[in-house]
């Protein structure tokens, strides 16, 4: 969340991918990074 909206959901596809770097946590770290333009996400909280 960023305030008080929800930026980034995301659900594991490290199964079908065959790659544990596909966890839903990653996947949303990544997302709210590319949504937000800013890798420093606890300066946006």
């Amino acid at each position: 969340m960023c305030d008080g909206e929800i930026i980034s959901v995301r659900r594991n596809k490290k199964e079908p991918n065959k790659n544990i770097l596909y966890h839903a946590e990653i996947e949303t770290v990544n997302s709210a990074c590319t949504k937000l333009k800013n890798w420093r996400l606890l300066s946006n909280f």
